[in-house]
């Protein structure tokens, strides 16, 4: 079983139909998401593309750049609305380009997921844990949402 996401300069180099980059992003997710959490569709990819998240695909062909975009989403999703999404892959792309947004995601979410995991079962799994787990989510998320009300997007 996969432990990492497949990073950047790994990913398909050539062009994927719809179908092919649903079910490759669904592969990559399953190590963080449980299967009725990693649903990913084409209808989804093409709503993806009509609200201009991700860019329109060349000829029904889709690239790296939208896989690694769709995974980003995926996971977000778990916690934000589309349109934070949106706003918070545009303020990235204003610093990073598309490899190194993808690739510190990838580091970061691996990372934090690793280091939750640790603590977990190093302490007592009783509710008090699993309930500060979910504030500490919620004030995670209240932050984030702040900060994207905060920034302009160019």
């Amino acid at each position: 079983m996969k432990t990492n996401l497949t990073r950047w300069e790994h990913l398909p180099d050539f062009p994927l139909y719809n179908d092919q980059l649903c079910s490759i992003a669904k592969a990559e997710l399953e190590i963080f998401l449980n299967p009725s959490d990693a649903t990913i569709t084409m209808a989804m990819v093409n709503n993806y593309v009509k609200n201009k998240i991700i860019p329109k695909p060349e000829k029904k062909k889709y690239t790296k750049q939208h896989l690694a975009s769709v995974i980003v989403i995926t996971l977000l999703k778990q916690i934000f609305t589309i349109d934070e999404i949106k706003k918070g892959i545009s303020l990235m792309l204003a610093i990073y380009d598309y490899e190194k947004s993808y690739d510190m995601f990838c580091d970061l979410i691996e990372k934090d997921v690793s280091t939750v995991k640790e603590e977990k079962s190093i302490h007592n799994t009783d509710i008090n844990t699993y309930l500060s787990c979910a504030t500490k989510s919620i004030a995670n998320n209240i932050y984030v949402k702040n900060y994207l009300s905060t920034k302009e997007v160019k």
